[in-house]
C-alpha cells in the first residue's frame, strides 16, 4: 500500500496532476484507518467481527477509490 501510494504520488507530481491534494488526502484518509485496524488487531486480537469489518472497509475502500479516483487520474494521464 505504501508502495503504491508512492508510486500514484509521485505520478500526480511529475504531471502536475490538478486533483492530487484531494487524492493524496484519500490515501492519507485509507492509511490512516489501517492503522487504527491494525491496533486494534494487535490490542485485541484478529477477532471474527474485526476481521469482517476491515474486509468490508477495505473493499469498499477500495471499490470507490479505484472506480472513481484512480479513474480519474488515468484519464488525466492518458490524456497527456
Amino acid at each position: 500500500m505504501v508502495t503504491h501510494f508512492a508510486t500514484e504520488e509521485s505520478l500526480m507530481e511529475r504531471h502536475n496532476y490538478p486533483d492530487a491534494a484531494a487524492h493524496k488526502m484519500e490515501h492519507h484518509a485509507f492509511y490512516q484507518r489501517v492503522q487504527v485496524l491494525q491496533s486494534q488487531a494487535t490490542v485485541n486480537g484478529l477477532t471474527h467481527e474485526l476481521l469482517v469489518q476491515i474486509h468490508g472497509e477495505t473493499c469498499a475502500w477500495l471499490l470507490n477509490h479505484i472506480s472513481q479516483t484512480d479513474v480519474n487520474l488515468g484519464l488525466f494521464l492518458v490524456q497527456r
